[in-house]
Parts: C-alpha cells; structure tokens; sequence
C-alpha cells in the first residue's frame, strides 16, 4: 500500500548512522536531509530514524529478502557490539518494531476465513492448557486470520531468523546484564506465541544454548515462576522432533535429539535443573555452608596462635612464623578471591578467628569480651593498620574487606559481620542459661538486662556498618543487606495473637529481649510510641495499599513491620547512629523505580510494589529516622533538619513523601502552633475559593500547601 522511500546513500548512511548511536541525546545525530525526513513532531532524531529505518528494512525485504537479510543481520550485529546498554536494547526494539509493521505488507482480507482458520487451528503449541499471559495477548486477531502462507506469516519467520542469530551472538559474547535478556525474551516470547501459547513451528531454527542461557539468567535473578517453567518447557520439547508423515490421522513418535543435549553440555545441566544435585550432594552441600573445608583446618589452628602482625615478622625457615605468616596469607588470598567456593572458605576461617577472641579471653566475661571487641572493631576502622594500636589480625582483615574496590568482596564484610552478630547473642544467652542452670554468679553478668546486652550488639554492628556510610557504600546488594542486618537487630517479631491490626503495629516497648516470647495474653505498652501508627494507618488508607499480611515465615522485617507483625524497641532506635537510617535512605532512591521497571517486564522477585521490596526498605528506614529525629534533637538538626524532609516530598516513593509531609506537619503543629494556625486559615480560605478544601484532608496536599504560602 505504500511506496518505497527514496534517500540517496548519504540520507540512508544518517538514518543508519542516527538509529545506531550509542547515545540517546536528541541532537547528537541532527537530521540533515529532507524535509519530508525532518523532526516535524519535536521528538528527538534518533525516534525518527528508527522509525525510518523501519521502512527501509521492509522495503529492502520486499526487493529482496536474501540480500537484505545479512545486511540487517550486520547492523544489528554492530548495535549488539555496543558497550552502552540502550544500544543493545535498541536493537531488540527495532526488531519488535517490525514486527509490528509487518501489516504493510498485506492489505486487509475479506472476513470468509473460515478455511485459512481451520488451517491455522492445526498448529501444534508447546503446552494446550496453560496460557503464557506474558505476550500472547499483545499479537492482533489478523493474524489469525492471515494463515500460515500469509505475506505476513513469511516476513515474521525472515525476522525470527535475524533475531535467532542475535540471540545466539548474544550467547557467544557471554553477556551477563539481566535487562539485555529481558529485552530479548520479551521480543522473542511476541514472535513465538500466540494466543497465549507457544507455537512449535516457530522455534525451529532457535539454538537450544539460547534457552539455556535464559533459564540461568531467570534462576539467577528470580524472574517469575511462569517464566522459568515457561522456558524449560521450551527447552524441553527442543530436545524433540516430531518427524512429518503422510497420514494425518496418524500421530507420530517424537525423536529424541541427542545432538541438542551435547550443545547445552550434556546431560549435567539437566540434571542440574532437575534436581539442583540436591539429593546427591546434599550433606556436602550444608557442611560447605557452616565449615571449613578439611584443608584449611590446621592453618585456622596457626592462625588462632598468631594473632598479631609482630607474631610473624622476621620469621624464615621452616619455622612456626613462617607457617603462621603463610596460614595468613592464604586466609587474605581467599577473602579476595574471585572464586565463591575460596570467598565462603575465607569467610568461615575469618569468623571462627574473631569469634575467638570473645571465648578465649582468659577470666572475663562475655560480656566484657564482646564490649572490647567493639572497641577493636572501632579502632581499626579509623585507620588502615597500625601496630600500636591492641587490635589482633582478623579484625583489620575483616575491616579491610569493606575497603576492597570489588563489590563481592565488600559483600563479604556483611556475611562476616551477620555471623558474628549472631554468634555474639548465641554466646550471651548461652552463658546466662549456663550460670542460671549452676546457681552460679560470674561477675556482672547475671544482673545485665536484656536491653543492655541487645545493647552490647548493637554497639559492635554500629561500628562495623558505619564503615559503609563512610567507603559511601554505592552497590545496591550490599546496601540492601545492610538493612537486612539492620533490620534484623532491630525489629522482633510479634506472635499473630498480639496483633489486633495489620494497620496499628505496636513499634516500641521498654524492655525487650532478641527473643523474648510473648505469651498470648500479654499486651504490648505504648508508653515510648511517637505516632508512627497514624504514618502507616494513613498512608495504607490514602494509598491504597495491599493490606494482605505477609507469610511471617517468608517476608523481611520491613514488610513484617510495615504490616504491624513486629515490631522496634525506641531503647534500641536511640542507640543507632542516624546515618545508618538516612544514608541507604538516599542511596536507595533510584532502585524502587529501577526495579519495579525491571519487575515489570519479567516478574522478577523482590521487585516492585511486593512485601519486601526496596520501596518497603526505604519506607521502613525513614519511620525509623523521623522515630529517632522526633526523640532526639542532635539526630535531627544531623540530618540537615526540616530540609532534609522538604526534599523528601518530591521522592518518587508515594509513601516517602507522605511520610515525609505527616512527620513536617505534625512537627509545625507541636513546634508552631501560632504559626500553623494562622497558615492553615490561609491555606483553607484558599481552597474553599476553589472548591478544593476536601484536598486539604491529605497530608502531602495540605503540607504542599503550607509551604507554598511560606515562600510567597
């Protein structure tokens, strides 16, 4: 229906040249040629050559489709090679463009399709009851009603065998980002499905290594059930054909492939994905996780011996030093290794080391063994080394794990300092159910409250975490499992009898164990409470959040604190630098929205609006911050005050910003009465001459507001 473009080599060299580049700033390829070419809409160049370059490749196709097959192949093969994401991308999107444009190449049939459509409902699917809702539903009836020998049926089987040889390229350069598979599942799943199930025709041609490939990346970064079981389908019936045979009435015997197998490297993968090696490997499996392995054993012992840089120095020979100073080194070589296995071995060697020096400090207690330790651990983080400072080798090894430039190795910080967390609480109530059980009554221990020696804990993660906001800690999984540990000091549970509801979560209480039980007539006091049942009944109201609790077994303690399942003791809020609280705050701004976009597209777990999702992180912090700032004025005017707040009222988290304008609002309230009193009358005057009052019953709106008066 439409005629060819008409652009003399030069026009065709910037449409290419502008569709390809790896920037996305609008004038960075202008438009040079002719006008009926020009950005007549305002939208920025590089949107008008793809949509060119659209027409240009389907009006190659329509000249010749065996020449314009690798010409296409190689410019999409040159966007492929890009080092910037959006290039890549880019590609994938052109190619689902064409597939949406294929429908100019056929004009509209007539409605007697009643032969082509029985010809079409002989197409054998992958799976004829469950629905792939992910794409299926974005293909146009037309094509139902187009055929298997339709001008459009052809054109997308010439796409799909550019798009296979992409993915396959993609395979072969090993790429690792998640959104670049993601873009081409997503392009692959509109070409391969229909009405919500995968066509088996359309996947002759695809490298079985492609899916592979997909099902290791979905594994590793949690997509969606239905997708992972989606693309081991796919696999699975790649390893079969069904051979053609005469009589249709006939069903015909599948034939294995065993070439398939030898692609994704045999057998081993399916077993892996069967079965994980659970079954086979299971005791090793959990000793990998909670032991060292068996050669490493007699170096943790030289290194318990040693444990100074002044024990070592000057050793030679074959002596005792020069065995210790080699044991230490192979502890550093396998905290920085880029092996996992050799990270975890490291990890488990490191912890037994500092766990050693809270249970062999001679006569003190544990209580005062894990206070020094804290000390330790705070002394070390002010400088690299210094030998005269009394602070033993594995603590400046496990400080100089945050300060590594690989993220990986920072993780292992955090893993190091979890375990710890935990050994230390193991090792107080352990000690005090011992003396208890023994009539005995060891020094000071015995009268400590569960408060201070939750105290005592806290203190050595203080110190340890600060070293995060001070390296300005910039990965997300890092910071993220910072909050875990955070959170998890912080937060106790609340037994499902306690709870009266999900929208009224009791967040402090005077006096508290890590693990206190609380029976189910015990009532929770309120007497420390500073509001924050307003902050999450409100917003659940005025958001219209979920209010479905989540499984207490399986949800973060953000999500079980968000939903009034646990709940934060002020004693323990008070005793955490405020950095801790506004400092993954910011640094998590941009990961909500990241995620949810990801989300999105493949369903991956952990992102988006979920229990336990980064907007639920974010929000729980800042409750924590403005609890801490409503109690102690030092945090606040810390934080930069009421405009640290301000700012957050343009957050692109909902519920940060509301929280954010009810703490600002209630604190002009108790601060300045006059003042809001008299601003609040302005505010309302205002509205009613707009009709707008019924606005100034939301928070946001009516501290949006107060401050715009404010300005005037």
């Amino acid at each position: 229906e439409q005629q060819p473009l008409r652009l003399n080599p030069m026009e065709v060299y910037e449409v290419i040249a502008a569709a390809c580049s790896e920037t996305s700033a609008p004038n960075t390829y202008p438009m040079t040629f002719s006008s009926k070419l020009s950005n007549n809409s305002g939208k920025p160049s590089m949107d008008v050559a793809v949509s060119v370059l659209v027409k240009l490749v389907i009006d190659m196709y329509v000249l010749d489709s065996e020449t314009a097959a690798p010409l296409a192949l190689s410019m999409l093969e040159e966007m492929m090679n890009s080092t910037r994401l959006e290039s890549k991308t880019r590609a994938f999107d052109l190619i689902l463009n064409l597939g949406v444009h294929a429908h100019l190449l056929e004009p509209p049939t007539t409605d007697d399709t009643s032969t082509i459509e029985e010809e079409y409902c002989k197409e054998t699917f992958l799976d004829n009851e469950t629905q792939l809702s992910l794409e299926g539903n974005k293909k146009s009836d037309y094509l139902k009603k187009a055929g298997n020998s339709s001008a459009i049926d052809k054109f997308e089987c010439w796409i799909l065998g550019i798009l296979y040889e992409i993915l396959l390229h993609l395979v072969q350069t090993e790429e690792k980002e998640e959104s670049i598979w993601a873009s081409a599942l997503s392009c692959l799943l509109y070409f391969v499905c229909d009405r919500g199930r995968i066509r088996r025709s359309r996947l002759k041609g695809l490298d079985i290594r492609v899916v592979q490939v997909l099902i290791c990346v979905s594994r590793m970064n949690s997509w969606a059930e239905i997708v992972h079981s989606k693309l081991i389908g796919m696999l699975t019936n790649m390893f079969y054909e069904i051979p053609e045979i005469s009589n249709k009435a006939l069903s015909a015997t599948p034939e294995f492939l065993i070439q398939q197998v030898d692609l994704t490297g045999g057998i081993e993968f399916i077993f892996v994905e069967l079965l994980g090696k659970i079954v086979e490997n299971f005791e090793m499996l959990i000793k990998s996780f909670t032991h060292l392995d068996k050669e490493f054993a007699h170096m943790r012992q030289i290194t318990k011996s040693c444990k100074s840089l002044e024990s070592i120095d000057g050793a030679y020979g074959n002596s005792f030093g020069m065995k210790a100073k080699l044991s230490w080194a192979t502890l550093h070589s396998l905290l920085h290794s880029e092996r996992t296995q050799c990270r975890h071995n490291g990890y488990l060697w490191l912890g037994d080391l500092i766990i050693t020096e809270i249970v062999e400090e001679g006569d003190a207690s544990i209580w005062s063994s894990i206070r020094s330790l804290q000390e330790k651990i705070s002394r070390a983080s002010v400088i690299d080394y210094s030998p005269d400072l009394d602070v033993p080798l594995s603590i400046w090894l496990m400080c100089g794990l945050i300060k590594s430039k690989n993220n990986l190795i920072r993780w292992g910080f955090l893993y190091v300092l979890e375990r710890l967390l935990m050994r230390c609480k193991f090792l107080l109530d352990e000690s005090e159910v011992q003396h208890a059980i023994s009539g005995e009554m060891v020094g000071d221990l015995h009268n400590k409250s569960r408060l201070e020696k939750a105290n005592a804990v806290i203190d050595i993660m203080n110190s340890a975490l600060s070293l995060m906001a001070q390296i300005n800690e910039t990965d997300r999984m890092n910071i993220l499992k910072m909050c875990e540990i955070l959170f998890s000091q912080l937060c106790l549970k609340v037994p499902p009898s306690t709870v009266t509801s999900m929208d009224d979560p009791t967040i402090c209480i005077k006096d508290v164990s890590w693990n206190k039980k609380l029976g189910p007539g015990e009532s929770l006091p309120r007497q420390e409470s500073f509001g924050w049942e307003e902050h999450i009944e409100d917003t659940n109201h005025k958001l219209k959040r979920n209010k479905d609790p989540p499984k207490p077994e399986t949800a973060s303690m953000a999500a079980l604190l968000l939903h009034g399942q646990a709940i934060v003791p002020m004693q323990l809020v008070a005793r955490v630098p405020a950095a801790l609280f506004y400092w993954p705050l910011i640094q998590l701004a941009g990961a909500a929205t990241d995620n949810i976009a990801l989300g999105v597209s493949v369903g991956s777990k952990g992102r988006g609006n979920v229990p336990g999702s980064t907007s639920d992180i974010r929000a729980t912090l800042l409750l924590l911050l403005i609890g801490k700032c409503t109690a102690d004025p030092a945090a606040f005017k810390e934080v930069g005050g009421e405009e640290f707040f301000r700012e957050l009222l343009d957050d692109t988290d909902s519920r940060v910003a509301y929280y954010s304008s009810m703490f600002l609002l209630k604190r002009m309230m108790t601060e300045e009465p006059e003042n809001y009193q008299r601003m609040l009358h302005n505010l309302v005057s205002r509205a009613q001459q707009s009709n707008n009052e019924k606005l100034l019953e939301n928070p946001y709106l009516q501290m949006r507001g107060l401050l715009h008066l404010s300005n005037e």
